[in-house]
């Protein structure tokens, strides 16, 4: 079995992230290594693109916290802050990610904090 999952980031064709995921064989051994996904079973990527990122780092930090069950972390790269959990439970790991977007959007973009619409259908 297989499991592959490539995006990237462009700014003016400029390649400023650029993630690539590629899976083959026993996917419940690689999942499961510890130099991969650690027996996680959920994984989330957040990413803020925008001249003020620097900015923001620190609050989403904040945020962001501490839970035991989860490994999360939060860093910004020039224009880019990126945001990532792996956790053995996907409810854990969508709650926290919400709970990043909704104060995150709120802080930076002065709008309500709530998650995105699709996640109410």
């Amino acid at each position: 079995m297989n499991c592959d999952d490539e995006w990237s980031v462009r700014i003016e064709d400029r390649l400023i992230w650029a993630d690539s995921l590629h899976l083959v064989g026993d996917l419940a051994a690689r999942l499961a290594a510890p130099a991969g996904f650690g027996g996680s079973k959920a994984a989330a990527t957040f990413l803020y693109v925008a001249q003020d990122a620097q900015r923001w780092l620190d609050p989403a930090r904040e945020i962001m916290g501490s839970e035991a069950s989860l490994k999360m972390g939060v860093s910004c790269l020039g224009n880019l802050l990126v945001a990532r959990w792996l956790g053995e439970d996907p409810g854990s790991v969508r709650h926290r990610y919400g709970q990043l977007w909704a104060e995150f959007r709120s802080m930076v973009g002065g709008l309500p904090p709530m998650l995105p619409s699709i996640w109410n259908y």
